[in-house]
């Protein structure tokens, strides 16, 4: 019974660890089509 509650433990830390790397990289993916859609076309108007 013990080593099911580890199991349980240690999958539910890697659910948690993959869920945080899932939101960075998507949060990584806004900002990089923020960048290319809104603050490129800014600077080349500048020019």
């Amino acid at each position: 019974m013990v080593e099911m509650s580890i199991l349980i433990c240690f999958f539910i830390t890697i659910i948690q660890w993959l869920r945080v790397k899932i939101s960075n990289a998507h949060t990584l993916m806004i900002a990089g089509i923020y960048h290319g859609f809104y603050e490129a076309p800014l600077k080349n108007l500048d020019k």
